[in-house]
């Protein structure tokens, strides 16, 4: 697993926030207190807010839907598998946005 994460999930949310934080869009760092993951993210203009894994991904997916990008979070427990079957199910929405355009051309 990539250091410094704990499960595949938080990897994937991790490089994903990552993306976010290279565009200008967000700042973030994560934690592992206790039992799970925190992220602590700022978004332009705003105050640092601290997030779990579940509530990360949802301002992840909500980033994603406003760029018109195609990501989706590891559905739980989150491990390899999760994440394996994931990345298939992203590259074929891909693959269909991609033909749907080719299709309106």
């Amino acid at each position: 697993m990539k250091h410094p994460y704990r499960i595949a999930r938080q990897a994937h949310l991790g490089d994903f926030l990552d993306e976010l934080q290279t565009a200008g869009l967000i700042a973030w760092v994560w934690s592992y207190p206790g039992s799970s993951g925190e992220y602590t993210i700022t978004e332009n203009g705003k105050q640092p807010r601290l997030y779990g894994t579940r509530e990360a991904e949802l301002l992840a997916e909500r980033y994603a839907a406003r760029a018109a990008t195609v990501w989706f979070p590891v559905p739980h427990p989150g491990g390899r598998d999760q994440l394996t079957e994931t990345q298939k199910r992203m590259e074929a929405a891909r693959h269909e946005i991609a033909h749907a355009s080719a299709d309106d051309e």
